[in-house]
């Protein structure tokens, strides 16, 4: 889900919400378990996002992604990223 403008002063910016949950087949879970590696049999994941305008070449992405029962680890991972795109 994007909302764009949320703020009458910043009309190009975009907040972004989405959620996933992926259930992993009985399959996939014993052949990963009978190789020894950790796995669930599923997992939900959760991301924010604000991309923010500065000018009209500037832009800024915060990015935050929360992965909870994450695959292969059995436990909550959080992903921070804030990467700039430039236009030329």
């Amino acid at each position: 889900m994007n909302v764009v403008g949320l703020a009458p002063f910043r009309p190009k910016d975009v907040l972004g919400l989405a959620a996933t949950y992926t259930r992993f087949s009985d399959d996939f879970v014993d052949a990963n378990r009978v190789a020894g590696t950790p796995v669930t049999s599923r997992e939900a994941i959760v991301e924010l996002t604000y991309q923010a305008v500065i000018t009209p070449f500037l832009t800024l992405q915060p990015d935050l992604q929360l992965v909870f029962d994450a695959n292969q680890s059995r436990r909550d991972a959080v992903c921070v990223r804030g990467p700039a795109h430039r236009r030329f």
